[in-house]
């Protein structure tokens, strides 16, 4: 179980969660309820500490292939997904200089 894996809920897990159907017990909808979209799988156990970890992971494995939760996104790492300031100056300079030269003469 990866403990940052973000996981959240699907049509027929925020059905569940408010309870319209019963299909977990109390103490599994209340894990279920917990999974928001935003926290982590690592943050959620240690609201329910309580619960041994090998049996939070089962029930997080359950929720997942019975689909009340959907399986976590892959993010792409932090280093991919930002790029340092002077690479967006570099664009930004290339840009300009390429739409210099397809100006007409004269309108510079």
């Amino acid at each position: 179980m990866n403990p940052t894996a973000i996981y959240s809920k699907t049509g027929k897990g925020v059905q569940e969660a408010s309870g319209k159907t019963s299909n977990l017990s109390r103490a599994d909808r209340a894990v279920l309820s917990a999974i928001d979209g935003k926290s982590n799988v690592g943050a959620l156990y240690n609201k329910f500490e309580k619960t041994p970890r090998p049996r939070f992971d089962q029930l997080i494995e359950r929720l997942e292939r019975e689909q009340p939760a959907s399986p976590p996104l892959e993010l792409p790492r932090p280093e991919l997904r930002r790029r340092p300031a002077e690479a967006h100056l570099r664009d930004l300079r290339s840009l300009r200089r390429e739409m210099k030269a397809e100006d007409p003469p004269g309108t510079r």
